[in-house]
């Protein structure tokens, strides 16, 4: 198995950006400084889970009032009834949805947890890129999930189409800054050593000799 990479550098490169500019995300985004943000980034489609999600936040604001739901992604669920979902749920001022985005660094620079609440997931590049920019994640026990989240080591791991398992992970990180700083941290050291573009290339390389030696 040949891993996805991802480009650390990115992260590294624009942390002089991003540690100027969060300032200015919250206030272009209308995010107090004492507000919480969990983030979800994912097309909308019904396989990634954003009706868990909705669900999971309503559960979620009970508990923690001061946060804030970020959605980024688009697709033709976006113009169902999972806009108005979070409206019934009186969620309407906490959740944004902010389309296609280029500037993932910087939306994952104010993000305190990364969500992904698929119901199947190849390998996800959102955990890669999350846990690569430091945020600690919770993620849906799932195929390629299982292969990069560890258990309370960078991340929460939850079953699938589960509301309030994944509602109760997430208030659990955000009730405990420490948890999250050491996911957070853990999940960085571990794409270092083991999900970078360099690493990825070097085992296509290395498989690519081995095919091609003579028998």
């Amino acid at each position: 198995v040949i891993y996805n990479g991802v480009d650390i550098n990115v992260f590294e490169n624009r942390r002089w950006k991003m540690d100027n500019g969060k300032e200015k995300i919250r206030e272009i985004l209308h995010i107090t400084k004492d507000e919480l943000v969990v983030g979800m980034i994912a097309n909308f489609s019904w396989i990634k889970g954003h009706r868990e999600f909705i669900e999971a936040a309503k559960l979620i604001a009970q508990e923690v009032p001061n946060v804030k739901f970020v959605l980024v992604g688009e697709g033709s669920l976006l113009q169902s009834r999972q806009v108005t979902t979070s409206q019934s749920h009186q969620l309407k001022d906490k959740v944004l949805f902010l389309g296609k985005r280029s500037d993932i660094p910087e939306l994952l620079s104010i993000m305190d947890v990364s969500v992904n609440a698929s119901y199947s997931e190849g390998m996800s590049n959102t955990v890669l890129e999350s846990m690569g920019a430091g945020v600690p994640v919770v993620a849906a026990a799932v195929d390629g999930n299982l292969e990069t989240v560890v258990e309370g080591g960078t991340g929460l791991l939850v079953p699938p189409r589960d509301s309030e398992a994944l509602a109760e992970a997430i208030v659990r990180l955000l009730k405990d800054r420490e948890l999250r700083k050491q996911l957070g941290e853990n999940g960085k050291l571990r794409i270092e050593n083991g999900f970078t573009h360099e690493k990825m290339v070097k085992n296509i390389e290395s498989l690519y000799m081995k095919l091609t030696q003579p028998k």
